[in-house]
């Protein structure tokens, strides 16, 4: 009651606000706490999912596909971190700035492969955070955007890259085809088909996608003897 009260006291001021209801993903492998409100209206579930607080990268996967798909709501990752320094390898990945990116490159792969397009984004909890004389960050100086000088770090180009248009360029060399998108194509599939007919059969490509940098990309033999054309698609 007091949260359906809340919110509709917000909708009578602004109807056009996005409700978002934020869960810790700790307790939603039965999404209990879900079943317990889910009378309350709510526009997008979001998710906090901090990996040295609750568990694999499998889990939050399993939490976000559930929730979406029981609920019929988007999905987003409303609070997490990932450590560019001071710990231990977490789910995998190091500590370290090129480890704040494949964390990045992870979380970009489950939230966009999300069924139907039920992910819709990603929250860093922190990211201006930077250590201060005797305030208690909780760590979170540690999982920012800042190094201990205050340089940015790789990690906010890498975020930035979920929001980038999606395009898929290619580029030719070698007797071999390129093709190359940004992080924002995370969780999509590359297909390929002969021709653009309205039944054209469009099926996935069984080469393995690599991840450089910023971008995914696929390296293909190049057949000058058959067209073939190359789209990205939900899977």
């Amino acid at each position: 009651m007091l949260l359906d009260s809340s919110f509709l006291s917000l909708l009578s001021y602004k109807p056009s606000h996005t409700i978002l209801r934020t869960i810790s993903s700790q307790i939603i492998p039965e999404l209990a706490f879900v079943h317990a409100v889910q009378d309350v209206s709510c526009d997008v579930i979001g998710l906090s999912y901090y990996p040295f607080w609750h568990g694999s990268l499998d889990a939050l996967r399993n939490c976000l596909t559930n929730a979406a798909a029981r609920y019929g709501k988007p999905v987003v990752v409303a609070e997490t971190a990932f450590p560019w320094s001071n710990s231990t390898n977490i789910v995998g990945i190091p500590a370290t700035p090129e480890g704040q990116i494949q964390f990045v490159v992870e979380l970009a792969n489950i939230v966009k492969g999300v069924p139907g397009g039920g992910g819709i984004g990603v929250v860093w909890w922190g990211a201006e955070y930077q250590r201060l004389p005797g305030v208690d960050l909780a760590g979170f100086d540690r999982r920012s955007f800042f190094d201990a000088d205050g340089n940015a770090l790789p990690v906010a180009n890498a975020l930035g890259q979920l929001a980038a248009p999606i395009q898929l360029r290619a580029s030719f060399a070698d007797a071999a085809l390129t093709l190359q998108w940004p992080f924002s194509g995370a969780g999509l599939s590359l297909v390929a088909a002969t021709n653009l007919s309205p039944t054209a059969a469009w099926l996935p490509l069984p080469d393995a996608v690599q991840s450089t940098g910023l971008v995914f990309s696929v390296t293909l033999p190049g057949n000058v003897s058959q067209s073939r054309f190359y789209r990205l698609q939900s899977r």
